[in-house]
């Protein structure tokens, strides 16, 4: 059976974006729009965590369902408009279940996004002169602010379905985070969050030690998170800064923060392995931070035709 999109390649409507949580003592607690609790009845053993137990329980809904592991994809250096629509049709595609859970990995061409909370005030450039320095412009429906993205750049977009027992915005920034942390840590950078602001931070005078932004010397923001829910599926994802150049975030506020400063793996401790490197071995990482298991990455770079047939197996027929 051939799976049609039935959306076209329209942005989301306001209506289905997401406000992106607002901090608080406690963290970020504000449920998606259209995620609603009829939709993810979570347990309460869930809400502690669902790693998988001692006894190899499954570490989530899916798995328990039979489901396949999620499906990892390296797909090289791409624009930003294609796999924007690759991502809305994987979700249609999950919703509808005939694909299981599929993990988008990739760099893009430089790009410059806006959030559902971006302001213009922080892109510092004329859209004439991104265009002369092949800078694209962009509104998305993710949500958070303005961000840049560009080679050197490991970005993740999680297709994943939190139905019924993830079903928590919160706990799934805090996964985003903590995979980045991970990731950053295999390069030898220990970085941490921070209760005010969304997004994954390194102390730049002790990138090996990190104790928290009040006792940081110089904290910088090395990964960003901006996320779209739908019905509790997940889109759009995090960003973390490998080998980035950090000039091009002089384009913009990054995030709309002002008082805190960029920085890249490679900035910090002198290198960091390519992209695609990190990129191909992250899975175990990722299912440790997920709470998801995640098949080794499959390396699509090559592919052309970006569709959910291309990119992502069918495991059911559409109802």
């Amino acid at each position: 059976m051939r799976w049609r999109p039935r959306r076209s390649s329209a942005a989301p409507a306001a209506s289905s974006i997401p406000s992106w949580p607002r901090p608080s003592s406690t963290g970020w607690t504000t449920t998606a729009r259209g995620a609603s609790r009829q939709d993810c009845r979570c347990r309460s053993s869930a809400l502690g965590g669902d790693r998988a137990g001692p006894r190899g329980e499954p570490a989530s809904a899916s798995q328990a369902a039979g489901w396949p592991p999620a499906q990892a994809v390296w797909l090289g250096r791409r624009d930003y408009e294609p796999v924007h629509q690759l991502q809305l049709d994987l979700v249609e595609a999950r919703r509808d279940q005939i694909i299981g859970d599929v993990i988008l990995l990739l760099e893009h061409e430089p790009v410059i996004t806006l959030g559902h909370s971006a302001q213009s005030a922080h892109v510092l450039l004329a859209a004439e002169a991104l265009a002369a320095r092949g800078v694209a412009l962009v509104q998305t429906g993710r949500g958070g602010d303005v961000t840049y993205h560009g080679p050197g750049q490991l970005v993740a977009y999680p297709i994943l379905d939190l139905r019924p027992d993830r079903c928590s915005l919160r706990r799934y920034v805090g996964s985003l985070a903590e995979a980045m942390i991970l990731l950053a840590r295999a390069q030898g950078v220990a970085a941490g969050v921070n209760d005010q602001l969304v997004g994954v931070w390194a102390d730049a005078d002790e990138p090996t030690r990190w104790d928290g932004v009040a006792r940081a010397g110089h904290p910088v923001k090395i990964g960003a998170i901006g996320v779209r829910l739908s019905r509790w599926i997940t889109m759009h994802g995090f960003a973390l800064n490998l080998t980035t150049e950090l000039s091009a975030f002089d384009m913009i506020v990054p995030c709309g923060i002002r008082a805190h400063g960029v920085g890249s793996l490679a900035s910090l401790v002198g290198s960091a392995s390519p992209v695609a490197t990190v990129a191909l071995s992250s899975a175990p990482l990722l299912s440790q931070a997920l709470r998801n298991d995640v098949a080794p990455v499959h390396d699509l770079s090559d592919l052309g035709d970006l569709s959910v047939e291309t990119v992502a197996r069918p495991v059911r027929s559409a109802r």
